[in-house]
């Protein structure tokens, strides 16, 4: 008896995911509507099985709205979100999930879409199905897709869940089903040599052409490999207990001792991306577009611009599609998926005196990561921690001149904190007295004031912002809903800087003096194309320094990117010795805490993941700050407390899941006993 495939297939292009809520875990029984011979007879129907899969793979990890209704930001120290829809990040914040509410289960949507591309991967060759008759060769590419896509979603998996089965044959109804988890490392190299095989199959490069363009290319192949040899490589699984203090037992803790080879390997795959050539051109470079620093037109109608000269248009237009006629994918893009989300969603951001209902909210903690620029021990201008002891020293005027403020004040002043900072910073964050416009085509230039008004800070985390910032980045400044002029929001997987900076890292980490140079120049890249001076030159020899400046990278270049909050987990951050040790001097300082902590250590806020802080102007004759005529100087505030325990390094499996797999999984540590705090 022929057996059946599991899933309607006739209109599988446009199934709901919703289908997932109601299979169970590999176990699917097969319909009685399309066989599997049928299915693959025809090369319309076997293609529509990797049409379907490339949207679950688009679902399990979203641009801008990583959840339903919110970014993955809001459960990290990067963004606080508002009591709407279903909360999904204050619920984690406050703890209120466990491995029975693991609010939803990627475990089960991800393995229903790893059977259905094994399905594939089998039916074709089972039944010989056919090349594509408009496009010969597809059916080559759509094997090598499939052999990608299997191994994203196993990355994806393992990224969240860490120890895993890798499946790669379909479980019918009968077989034996279960499978055990493995090794992160032995699902590393399978996912390598799934990419190894799709890189065989598929175009060298889709950038540029029609109807592949946003499939699997090789570039991909080579990134999918290279992110995971750097999770690999990272604290959580190189030297975890050894040397960072991880309290948990994985399964296969013992094969999670350090060993340098991880970052070469890691080393090496970044280079391979980097280095990834087309017709003996590099196919990747930074994009620029036509905007040079002269350009500060960051709305989608020429001519109109609010911002006094500070958001560049290279940086606010990079991500808005089809204003720069994708120029960022076809450029910088390794891996994107579809857009999920046009202009009008900036009104989930905009402030309330522009009509917005601003969802999520900057915290201080990600705004001090926006470095100040500073005269270094050359004699020339570098970019520098605002808590560094450069950011201290007082400019003779030449770089306060743009910012209206007089010669004698400090590179960095807590109390007037918005000014001579990187970039990127006036791209990402709206602060008091941000330069900004009420809506499009001549609404009008005003200043943001949260002090008063509509957008004064508020604490019902229902429109206003509760931490003193709105959200910039991803808006283009003269658009509002309705306009003539539409755009969509969504931001690549991954991008070329992520490599340079993976790249950057594992020289350091393998002491790799021939590469030194070439990692300074690749992150100092990066920092030009955003009109950002240099690191300091000490970066040649001091590696805690290089380190501290990558990071600040990854946290600017990428906000609200869905890197941050998986990244302080492989870091294991929260457990570091360091970290905890000014979490214990933050909670002795009582009341006035957040100010106090910073008057008195000078130093970034703990990154325990335990609370997040704000910034408040409060009015002063002496404040540098002036808007509507009052004058203001800021100060710090804490804005919550959050739980982080050390079962959330990772996601749990849901119970439900471990109880179906008798016997065959191990939860992760911590979450079926409770003792994680």
């Amino acid at each position: 008896m022929k057996k059946k495939l599991f899933t309607y297939l006739s209109t599988i292009a446009l199934a709901s995911m919703s289908l997932t809520a109601c299979s169970d875990y590999l176990d699917r029984r097969p319909d009685d509507q399309v066989t599997e011979e049928e299915t693959f007879e025809r090369f319309e129907k076997a293609n529509a099985i990797v049409t379907h899969v490339y949207a679950q793979a688009r679902d399990l990890e979203r641009p801008i709205i990583y959840f339903n209704h919110f970014a993955s930001s809001g459960i990290t120290d990067e963004c606080e979100s508002q009591f709407k829809e279903d909360q999904e990040p204050t619920q984690f914040n406050i703890g209120n999930w466990s491995q029975e509410d693991t609010r939803g289960n990627d475990w089960r949507t991800a393995y229903f879409a790893i059977r259905q591309i094994n399905l594939f991967i089998e039916g074709v060759e089972k039944y010989n199905t056919p090349d594509d008759p408009v496009t010969p060769g597809n059916l080559e590419k759509r094997i090598g897709e499939a052999h990608f896509l299997r191994a994203y979603l196993h990355f994806l998996l393992m990224k969240k869940y860490g120890e895993i089965p890798y499946v790669t044959e379909v479980i019918y109804p009968g077989d034996d089903m279960w499978r055990t988890q493995e090794s992160v490392h032995t699902v590393v190299e399978k996912i390598e040599a799934d990419c190894r095989t799709a890189y065989g199959k598929v175009n060298a490069s889709n950038a540029n052409s029609g109807t592949d363009f946003g499939r699997v290319d090789q570039g991909a192949c080579l990134g999918l490999i290279a992110w995971a040899r750097y999770v690999a490589a990272t604290p959580m699984w190189n030297g975890a207990k050894d040397l960072y203090n991880y309290p948990g037992t994985r399964i296969f803790e013992n094969e999670y001792t350090y060993d340098v080879n991880r970052w070469e390997k890691a080393k090496q795959a970044a280079l391979d991306v980097i280095n990834f050539t087309v017709n003996g051109q590099p196919r990747y470079s930074l994009y620029k577009g036509t905007h040079d620093e002269n350009d500060f037109d960051s709305g989608i109608d020429a001519g109109w611009s609010f911002n006094d000269n500070l958001v560049y248009a290279r940086l606010a237009k990079m991500f808005l599609m089809e204003e720069e006629n994708m120029g960022l994918y076809k450029t910088e893009a390794v891996w994107a998926v579809t857009s999920w989300k046009d202009g009008n969603w900036t009104g989930d951001i905009y402030p309330p005196s522009r009509g917005g209902h601003a969802r999520q909210h900057p915290v201080q903690e990600q705004v001090d990561e926006y470095e100040c620029i500073a005269k270094g021990s050359d004699g020339k201008y570098h970019g520098y921690s605002i808590f560094s002891d450069e950011a201290k020293a007082a400019d003779d005027g030449t770089l306060m001149g743009k910012y209206h403020r007089e010669a004698g004040h400090k590179y960095y002043d807590d109390e007037d904190p918005y000014v001579n900072r990187d970039p990127r910073f006036y791209r990402d964050i709206i602060y008091h007295g941000t330069p900004y416009t009420k809506g499009y085509n001549g609404d009008g230039a005003y200043t943001v004031n949260m002090a008063e008004g509509d957008d004064a800070i508020g604490s019902d985390n229902n429109a206003r912002t509760t931490t003193g910032y709105y959200f910039r980045k991803f808006q283009s400044d003269t658009y509002r809903s309705g306009a003539s002029s539409n755009y969509h929001v969504t931001h690549p997987t991954w991008r070329l800087p992520e490599f340079y900076y993976m790249f950057a890292e594992a020289v350091v980490r393998t002491q790799d003096a021939a590469n030194r140079q070439k990692a300074i120049d690749l992150v100092n890249s990066v920092r030009e194309r955003a009109f950002m001076y240099t690191m300091a030159p000490e970066v040649a020899t001091d590696d805690n320094l290089f380190l501290e400046y990558i990071e600040r990278e990854w946290r600017v270049e990428y906000f609200y990117e869905n890197k941050r909050f998986l990244r302080c987990r492989w870091n294991l951050e929260p457990v570091q010795l360091t970290e905890i040790q000014k979490e214990t001097r933050y909670n002795a300082l009582g009341e006035n805490a957040a100010q106090d902590y910073i008057d008195t250590y000078w130093t970034s806020y703990p990154k325990c993941q335990r609370m997040i802080n704000g910034m408040k102007p409060v009015e002063d004759p002496n404040g540098k700050i002036e808007v509507n005529g009052k004058k203001y100087k800021m100060q710090r505030f804490l804005k919550e407390t959050r739980v982080f325990r050390n079962q959330y390094f990772l996601w749990p499996i849901n119970r439900d899941e471990i109880r179906r797999a008798q016997g065959t999984l191990v939860q992760n540590p911590f979450w079926d006993t409770g003792a994680g705090e």
